[in-house]
């Protein structure tokens, strides 16, 4: 069994750092966790699902006797190895290289499409 402070401390600190790696809002864990979607690897969406059960059990002392305090250790500590790889800067590059690539690669298509209109009509 787990202690219910210092599970809350767990949860609200992988809050925040889901909130300041990955740039994920939202009222509770449930709520970042869906908006992270598949942003996060499968195994660390798992233990993300264990900790919302486990954080919905919370509110019932019976319930709460039934979540498995190593389970959860490790569900955090999946989190946590998975966060510390996380890097806002380069995801926040990636994505503007990724942008920047799908705009240049479609400014290159309409280029040939129009080339090719141009030499079918003997424009050029």
């Amino acid at each position: 069994m787990i202690d219910q402070a210092v599970f809350d401390a767990r949860v609200s600190r992988l809050e925040d750092a889901l909130h300041k790696k990955c740039g994920v809002g939202g009222r509770d864990l449930r709520a970042k966790l869906r908006r992270a979607g598949r942003r996060l690897p499968k195994r660390v969406q798992k233990a993300g699902r264990m900790l919302t059960e486990a954080q919905a059990r919370r509110g019932i002392p019976k319930l709460w006797l039934q979540v498995d305090g190593e389970e959860t250790d490790r569900a955090f500590d999946t989190f946590d190895r998975h966060l510390e790889t996380v890097n806002p800067v380069e995801r926040r590059k990636g994505l503007a290289l990724a942008l920047t690539g799908t705009i240049v690669f479609n400014l290159l298509l309409v280029l040939g499409f129009l080339i090719l209109v141009l030499k079918w009509q003997d424009l050029i």
